[in-house]
C-alpha cells in the first residue's frame, strides 16, 4: 500500500473518531439526569435518577425536577426539603408535603418544580432536596450544581 493510500486510511479513521466524540459532547449537554449524592449516611431512599428539565436551569422558568429512586426499608414519606444555596450560602429552603408508604425493595418516584425568578443573581447555585419521614428523619441527599 502507498503512503498516500495510509495516510487517507489515517485521516478517514481520525474523522471517524472525532465524529464519535463530538456526538458524545453533545449527548451529554443535552442529557437531564444529574446531581450527586450530598450524604452517603442518608441511603434508606437511595437515588437511581434525577433529571432535571430543561437542562440547564435558567431564570424566569420552572424547572421540572424528578427523582427516582429505591426505598431500603418501610417507610412514610412526609416531606421533601428543597434548599437552594447561592455562592456556598443558603439562600432559600422550601418544605413541601410528600405522602405515601412504601415497602422495602419498592420504587418512589417525586416529580417537583423549582422556579428561578429574572431577578435570580447570576451565580453559582446548588440545590439540595432531601425527603423526611413521619418520624422526621431524612431518607436521602441529593444535590444538583449549576450556574445561572
Amino acid at each position: 500500500m502507498s503512503p498516500n493510500k495510509k495516510m487517507k486510511g489515517v485521516y478517514v479513521i481520525l474523522g471517524v473518531l472525532a465524529i464519535a466524540n463530538a456526538s458524545a459532547v453533545v449527548e451529554n449537554k443535552l442529557r437531564s439526569s444529574v446531581g450527586e449524592n450530598c450524604d452517603t449516611s442518608l441511603n434508606t431512599f437511595e437515588i437511581q435518577e434525577f433529571t432535571v428539565k430543561p437542562w440547564p436551569p435558567s431564570k424566569n422558568e420552572n424547572v421540572s425536577m424528578t427523582m427516582k429512586g429505591v426505598v431500603h426499608k418501610d417507610v412514610t414519606f412526609a416531606s421533601m426539603e428543597i434548599y437552594v444555596k447561592y455562592s456556598g450560602f443558603d439562600f432559600y429552603h422550601e418544605s413541601i408535603p410528600e405522602s405515601g408508604s412504601y415497602k422495602a425493595g419498592s420504587t418512589a418516584e417525586i416529580d417537583f418544580k423549582v422556579y428561578f425568578p429574572s431577578i435570580a443573581p447570576p451565580g453559582k447555585y446548588a440545590v439540595d432536596v432531601k425527603v423526611k419521614d413521619t418520624n422526621g428523619n431524612f431518607l436521602n441527599c441529593w444535590e444538583v450544581k449549576f450556574s445561572l
